[in-house]
């Protein structure tokens, strides 16, 4: 897998109002953070506070994590020195994260990692006192098992069949080896699917969790680049969080202060991604995640009116599990962290906070967005070039698209009819000069009967080209398929990474801070 090329995301229509004028710093009325950028990020590491007695209670945490997970951290392994490295007051966190879909999941989880350690590495590039190390979050308290269940291999979908309502971390692996034995036998004989296969079956074993096997997988993959992957569902986690928590129970900051950010972004322009919601909690019990509603005198309801305590839950800290904006605050919660790499639809999320942070006196990170990339195969990327095109034109929309091919093509037929033209006339003119020859008559007439029917081909040659103008055109098809295909559906999210062996190899490289569009080309 090779890059061929990149542009500023931003370039493209990929990207929604909010998540465009965020990076661009180009919001009005200053109703986001400050545009993102590296100067920002250290600035922002000489103020970020954490207290201190957090720091063992989170190093510790994590080589417990790994233990448990049946990884072995040797002493000079990079993920081990930058677990340690934590226990430092100048070190700090850069943090991705994602539901742990089966075999990964879509193509997109890969570029959020890549995206991570570029920005890491850049930040720790920098004469500064302060340095990052990357984290990877896995969601493993996300329900949403219809999500993360299904992968594709040549168009055809194949699903984890198992009943599931809890956190899907918490599953056992029980089943994926007969769907990795099954997907392997319909996949390509290649050296790098037998290698990914092998990867597979090694980490989704029917007693390892599902949390678990994809700590492996990252970590075998991505150990060399010192990422750290948490599973946030640890009780020991949680409890450093349990100020924040016990605060949102009590007083409903999220649903107050979110609420308010998102008028203010009505009021100018925006269109929120989500509306606040009122409990931001769910309740992890009997192998289910119910939603937590508050109801009356600030207790709460599960589960077909079952009723707990604020008490009650504090004391039971390790079944509480925060909801997609609860998990914001958890995070900055037990984390030193600077920088959170998300795609657009996270950011615009987070965005929402911005005063939930502030009422919290907590430190926001850092909003990077991740960088995007398409897979073109190298027929496809000639098929492109040919066209006269660029691949970053089928962002356009359809009609500024086939205006734009359509004035390519006629660019080139016009070139091609003058020398077309040009050529007919010089044929005619040896054709005229025979004629008039003392050259051997038979020789001639030979020469003439040639000449003449080159001449005729010519120009049922150029009544072809007319003709293709005059229907409709075969290459504006071609070009809206490929469109569709690739830029349309967006291939990140549709296309699936065991369709890829070769990107669990992770040997293509993202560069510098600014979020881009990359191609890449196999």
């Amino acid at each position: 897998m090779k890059i061929v090329k990149s542009l500023n995301i931003s370039e493209t229509d990929y990207l929604s109002k909010t998540t465009k004028n965020y990076i661009n710093g180009t919001a009005k009325n200053n109703v986001f953070f400050k545009q993102p950028s590296l100067d920002l990020i250290l600035k922002n590491s000489l103020t970020r506070e954490f207290e201190i007695s957090k720091r063992p209670t989170l190093v510790n945490s994590l080589l417990n994590q790994y233990k448990n997970d049946n990884i072995r951290l040797d002493i000079k392994s990079e993920v081990y020195k930058n677990i340690l490295s934590l226990k430092e007051n100048n070190i700090f966190t850069c943090t991705t994260g994602q539901q742990i879909h089966i075999f990964l999941g879509p193509l997109f989880f890969i570029y959020k990692i890549k995206s991570l350690l570029k920005i890491v590495k850049l930040i720790n590039s920098q004469k500064h006192k302060n340095k990052v190390v990357p984290i990877f979050w896995m969601a493993s308290e996300d329900h949403d098992f219809e999500e993360i269940s299904k992968t594709k291999l040549f168009g055809n979908e194949y699903k984890w069949e198992i009943i599931s309502g809890n956190a899907v971390g918490r599953l056992n692996c029980k089943g994926l080896h007969d769907l990795i034995s099954e997907l392997e036998s319909r996949a390509d004989k290649t050296e790098e699917n037998k290698a990914l296969f092998l990867l597979l079956k090694k980490h989704y074993y029917e007693k390892n969790t599902l949390s678990a096997a994809t700590r492996g997988i990252l970590h075998d993959i991505f150990e060399k680049e010192g990422l750290i992957i948490i599973n946030p569902d640890d009780k020991a986690l949680k409890e450093m969080a349990i100020n924040v928590f016990r605060e949102e129970l009590e007083n409903n900051l999220i649903y107050k202060t979110a609420n308010e950010q998102s008028t203010t972004l009505k009021k100018n322009g925006y269109k929120p991604v989500l509306n606040p919601q009122k409990s931001n909690f769910f309740w992890l019990d009997n192998e289910k995640r119910y939603k937590l509603i508050e109801s009356e005198n600030k207790n709460f309801e599960y589960h077909k009116g079952m009723k707990i305590s604020k008490e009650e839950i504090l004391k039971n800290v390790e079944k509480l599990s925060p909801n997609v904006f609860a998990r914001v605050l958890y995070q900055e919660s037990i984390l030193p962290n600077l920088v959170y790499v998300g795609g657009s639809t996270e950011i615009e999320y987070c965005l929402l906070l911005t005063k939930t942070f502030e009422k919290f006196k907590m430190k926001f990170p850092v909003l990077i967005l991740r960088d995007s990339a398409i897979i073109l195969k190298e027929k496809i990327y000639n098929d492109i070039k040919k066209l006269g095109i660029y691949p970053e034109d089928l962002f356009l929309n359809s009609e500024k698209l086939i205006n734009k091919v359509n004035s390519k093509q006629s660019s080139i037929k016009g070139k091609v009819d003058v020398k077309l033209n040009k050529l007919e006339k010089l044929l005619a003119e040896i054709n005229d000069e025979m004629i008039s020859s003392e050259y051997e008559k038979h020789k001639v007439e030979l020469y003439i009967k040639e000449f003449n029917s080159t001449l005729n081909k010519l120009k049922n040659y150029k009544s072809k080209i007319d003709l293709a103008v005059l229907v409709e055109n075969p290459i504006s098809e071609k070009v809206l398929k490929l469109k569709s295909k690739f830029f349309t559906s967006i291939q990140e999210r549709t296309d699936f990474l065991i369709e890829y062996p070769d990107l669990y190899s992770c040997n293509f490289i993202f560069e510098g801070l600014e979020s881009r569009f990359y191609f890449l080309s196999k």
